[in-house]
């Protein structure tokens, strides 16, 4: 137990241990062989894994993810660790792991797959007061549901299109997300380009909740533990995270490292 927290655990100190004839010890630091063993003896073979499957997401720093019990609307479907969605011929939601209250926070999504049509990718986030038991998150009237709809460049605000033509965003596209819980703000990036600047938000939202809403889409979700390869590698101010493009200056990525120094 944490000596100053007595009821939080923490990792124990790996030093000291011996390892007997048929121990090993598994410390998962290169990611081209995860089954290393770092005692020095025999390597485990690795099974439907890949260099993208090594986390920095860990009990000591958990980072947010789409939350599987917070999965509504048809029900998405989850994998990569809760950072992959699949919608399917309906609309699909589901809402992230960690709300946030203030402070200055920097997610991205990739569009792994884009069927087209005008209506059919969102990626943004709603109030955590928001009514979901009607199956329905769009149908909302008090401005607390916030989406850039990728397949047809616009601003969807409770299920109304407020602002048009910022773009259409590409398959393949890495679609940037800098939300400002301090100034009620909220700008979009298409692959590190701004295409939506500083949208004003509603009074009325008190906790934002990342969330993916799709419909014949796949999209990936970085939170700063991404679950797919990148060509770079930046990470926030604090030096946690890790995305293809530089957050924003005083945009952090969403962790349990930084909400304890940020307060969100």
């Amino acid at each position: 137990f944490d000596e100053d927290s007595p009821t939080i655990w923490k990792p124990k100190d790996v030093s000291g241990l011996t390892f007997g004839t048929n121990g090993f010890y598994l410390d998962f630091e290169d990611s081209s062989n995860l089954g290393n063993d770092a005692n020095g003896g025999t390597d485990l073979t690795e099974v439907n894994l890949a260099a993208t499957d090594q986390t920095t997401d860990t009990p000591t720093n958990n980072f947010c993810t789409l939350n599987p019990l917070f999965n509504f609307t048809n029900n998405a479907t989850l994998s990569e660790g809760n950072l992959k969605v699949v919608g399917g011929g309906a609309w699909n939601s589901a809402g992230a792991t960690i709300g946030l209250t203030a402070g200055k926070w920097y997610y991205e999504v990739k569009m792994t797959t884009l069927p087209g049509g005008g209506s059919n990718g969102r990626t943004g986030f709603f109030d955590s007061e928001v009514n979901v038991s009607s199956g329905n998150i769009f149908a909302q009237t008090n401005g607390t549901t916030y989406y850039y709809n990728e397949d047809g460049g616009e601003m969807i605000k409770d299920n109304s299109a407020t602002t048009n033509d910022y773009g259409v965003v590409a398959q393949g596209s890495i679609l940037g997300v800098a939300l400002n819980m301090d100034d009620k703000q909220v700008t979009f990036y298409d692959d590190n380009s701004a295409i939506v600047t500083n949208y004003a938000l509603s009074s009325n939202i008190g906790t934002a909740i990342p969330s993916s809403s799709c419909y014949n889409e796949t999209q990936e979700y970085n939170f700063g533990n991404p679950p797919y390869s990148l060509t770079s590698a930046a990470s926030d101010e604090n030096g946690y995270g890790s995305f293809e493009f530089a957050p924003p200056s005083g945009y952090l990525a969403i962790c349990s490292k930084n909400l304890g120094s940020d307060g969100g």
